[in-house]
């Protein structure tokens, strides 16, 4: 009874113990000196730096935040974070790669908050607008040629698309290899002596891919 007695007073007491702070000073002065309250006004009266700045114009700034449907309400504890602020977050993040520690410090919003505010922003981005303008080939015919127009203008082998001067790259091949594949692929390699780079080309899989079949089957025969 004793120890029950003891371990309840632990419990109480542990959670009578407040946080140091519920918010950081830092934090508590993003109304006066955050980044989106100090600069984003003299951002919009110069397109150029509203440009460098966000990868895009303010005008298509603007565009893109009329066509989200973002709904926010303060709380009892703290006021919410507005769309246009969530937006400028989110496209800071996409449009510079810093990290969510140099977000947080410049925009005085929590690390943790900036995490789940740009993995939010991105879903409503690409629910609002993926019927318009972000429509994925249908067959897989489609998607080679897109890998087609890639190799063929920018020298990139089964690339399947762009963002911002990063190339994205993707298998072509979605489902296991057979069996009698992977041998093909072997003795090719064995009896032509040609490199994985070549292969590659002719199997539409990548160097790595043909590496590891290479060694497996080398191993069985």
């Amino acid at each position: 009874m004793d120890d029950e007695i003891v371990v309840l007073w632990w419990y109480l007491n542990r959670r009578q113990n407040k946080r140091k702070h519920w918010v950081h000073s830092i934090l508590r002065e993003r109304f006066s000196f955050g980044t989106f309250e100090t600069l984003m006004g003299e951002l919009r009266r110069d397109e150029s730096k509203f440009f460098n700045y966000f990868r895009m114009t303010a005008t298509a700034f603007d565009d893109l935040l009329g066509r989200l449907d973002m709904r926010v309400r303060d709380t009892s504890f703290r006021e919410c974070i507005c769309p246009e602020q969530r937006l400028a977050i989110c496209l800071r993040y996409l449009a510079s790669g810093c990290s969510f520690k140099e977000i947080h410090y410049s925009y005085r919003v929590g690390v943790s908050t900036i995490s789940k505010l740009i993995k939010e922003m991105t879903h409503v981005i690409w629910e609002n607008l993926k019927t318009d303008f972000l429509k994925l080939p249908d067959t897989e015919r489609e998607w080679e040629d897109i890998a087609s127009g890639f190799e063929r203008k920018a020298n990139y082998p089964h690339c399947l698309g762009a963002i911002q001067d990063k190339l994205v790259h993707c298998s072509l091949r979605i489902v296991p290899i057979p069996p009698i594949e992977r041998l093909m692929v072997t003795l090719k390699f064995l009896a032509t002596g040609r490199t994985y780079t070549d292969l590659q080309y002719s199997f539409r899989m990548g160097m790595a891919t043909i590496s590891k079949i290479v060694d497996e089957v080398c191993k069985v025969i």
